[in-house]
């Protein structure tokens, strides 16, 4: 059980990672994603 479960913790990891993405990218074109926009203060009071 011991060199099992390290074996088995990276299979089901690596499997549930690639189902998320897959799901994630699906999704995307209907979710849109995230918008950031930073500016500099430095910029706005000149």
């Amino acid at each position: 059980m011991m060199l099992l479960a390290p074996i088995m913790y990276l299979v089901f990891g690596y499997l549930s990672i690639a189902i998320g993405c897959a799901i994630y990218n699906f999704m995307f074109r209907f979710l849109g994603g995230i918008e950031f926009e930073a500016k500099n203060e430095t910029e706005e009071r000149s």
